[in-house]
């Protein structure tokens, strides 16, 4: 009769030349998870916190985009809590320093990080998509695009998502999940791109203000840094999906890359409430102030005009548009040439480029 084989005392991998087995071996990877992603996590939370509270006490126009973030970071958090509670059992360390019994679990745990990361990367793109469908509405050719866009991912998470419950703990199990990873990274980046082409088409030919140009200019910073990171995950994916050997060492930085990559998402669709926070706790003014020094001195370094805020005389003075503002007031000083007073409306020429405003200053 077969004795029962005790699966906690079998490494997973035996040891190559050189290296011994040591269930308590030191040598892991945990630290480094936990580095990145105990930056990256909070900043997301952070994120979706100030813009929920710019949205229902400020803004006041909370919308589903919003229950799209919370959803993302929630499963954020859940997904880094599951994969730290991961490391305490074996992953991050070399296969063989860990017992088939912990190898078999932390297979387990990995699918079930791969089932919550489906709806969680879907909610973040949903909360863009979503931002998208508000700002470009009127646009219908852009609109319908972002529905279909929506339709498109959900249909693809929810599919992927139902590929990875029945996969079983086993060798066909994990080589099915081999083949699913890497066809999820190749749709990752495909919905990436989308959603980071779809606002630079929607927003070509239109005249927008300073605030919303910020806005945009935020996220779309952020949209190449989600685009960056899935490029880079996709090559992760296909560098552990390809050598297997040492599964449990290779696991943290995959999973530092797709951890990277869903929180930026989640930033991404926070991005848009961001200027009006700016200007509600002043920075805005701040930066205007700056903005306008900065234009001062180059202008003045370009033509050999100075400039400089002070009122009209009685006798000099040129208004442009209704504003009695002093912040918009500019006065111009021309060497060996009389003064000329200028007054500009700002709302009079938002829909002016920065360059169409200095030939129109140069004019005057």
């Amino acid at each position: 009769m077969d004795l029962p084989v005790d699966l906690s005392a079998i490494p997973a991998l035996p040891a190559p030349e050189g290296w011994t087995t040591d269930f308590n071996s030191p040598v892991n990877r945990a630290v480094q998870y936990i580095a990145v992603s105990s930056i990256v996590v909070p900043m997301a939370f952070v994120c979706v916190l100030l813009k929920l509270y710019m949205k229902i006490t400020v803004i006041r126009k909370p919308g589903w985009d919003d229950l799209a973030s919370i959803i993302a970071v929630i499963g954020l958090v859940a997904y880094q809590a599951i994969f730290i509670w991961l490391l305490d059992r074996g992953a991050g360390r070399h296969a063989w320093d860990v017992s088939i019994s912990l190898y078999l679990k932390e297979i387990t745990l990995s699918k079930t990080l791969a089932i919550i990361q489906q709806p969680t990367s879907l909610a973040a793109k949903l909360a863009l998509l979503g931002m998208y469908h508000r700002l470009f509405s009127p646009k219908k050719g852009i609109k319908y695009t972002i529905i279909i866009g929506m339709v498109v991912c959900t249909i693809i998470y929810i599919v992927i998502m139902a590929l990875y419950i029945p996969l079983q703990d086993n060798a066909a199990g994990i080589l099915r999940l081999n083949r699913i990873n890497k066809a999820q990274a190749i749709l990752n980046l495909s919905t990436d791109i989308f959603i980071f082409v779809v606002p630079l088409v929607a927003i070509s030919g239109l005249n927008l203000s300073r605030s919303q140009k910020i806005g945009v200019g935020a996220v779309f910073m952020t949209g190449s840094l989600a685009v960056a990171s899935c490029v880079i995950s996709v090559v992760y994916r296909f560098q552990t999906m390809t050598n297997m050997t040492d599964l449990t060492w290779q696991l943290v930085p995959f999973y530092i890359v797709l951890t990277v990559e869903i929180s930026i998402g989640v930033m991404c669709g926070c991005m848009p409430v961001f200027p009006a926070l700016l200007q509600k706790s002043g920075v805005a003014k701040w930066w205007s102030a700056t903005y306008k020094s900065i234009s001062s001195i180059l202008l003045r370094s370009k033509t050999g005009t100075t400039m400089s805020s002070t009122k009209p005389s009685a006798n000099h003075g040129y208004r442009v548009g209704s504003s009695g503002s002093d912040e918009d007031y500019v006065q111009l000083r021309d060497a060996g040439s009389i003064q000329k007073h200028v007054q500009i409306d700002v709302s009079s020429v938002r829909e002016n480029s920065l360059t169409e405003t200095r030939e129109y200053l140069r004019e005057v």
